[in-house]
């Protein structure tokens, strides 16, 4: 039996991987998704990975934003194979000392912009209208003002 929040957290995937496989189809230039974790986002999964190599391409780019990838890092190896594959086309960075409520949860696009809202977070907002857009897209700026590099595509050792 789901809860609540279970039900929501299935749905938020869900809109996830519709919006991946949106942004594969249409050819979207440039994504921004920020999650302090990415904790919920099905990036493990082989449909998502599909998607992302339908969208990955000559002039594409993703910038992400988190506070920590160790999650990424230990549950989704599909996603961080991937992001080893297509490195140039993605800047991983870091935003910490924000408080959880204050950190975005966000896929934004030129074209299509989703962002996870309420207390509990288990409520999103997806929408066209380009005024949210712009509002999202600044806000994102300014975690990404603020963020530094992290999540290497490979680490370097002797």
């Amino acid at each position: 039996m789901f809860e609540e929040s279970d039900a929501a957290q299935i749905a938020f995937a869900d809109a996830i991987r519709t919006a991946l496989a949106r942004a594969g189809q249409e050819q979207w230039k440039r994504m921004v998704w920020c999650d302090s974790t990415f904790h919920e986002w099905p990036l493990g999964d082989r449909i998502v990975i599909e998607s992302l190599n339908d969208w990955a391409g000559a002039g594409r780019s993703l910038v992400m934003i988190a506070e920590d990838y160790q999650y990424l890092v230990r549950h989704h190896p599909r996603f961080v194979q991937w992001r080893k594959t297509w490195s140039h086309l993605i800047d991983c960075r870091a935003r910490r000392g924000v408080e959880e409520e204050d950190f975005p949860c966000a896929l934004w696009s030129p074209q299509w912009a989703m962002q996870r809202t309420g207390h509990a977070r288990n409520r999103w907002v997806t929408d066209l209208d380009p005024l949210t857009r712009i509002r999202l897209k600044e806000n994102l700026e300014e975690h990404y003002r603020q963020s530094t590099p992290a999540f290497p595509a490979t680490t370097l050792g002797l």
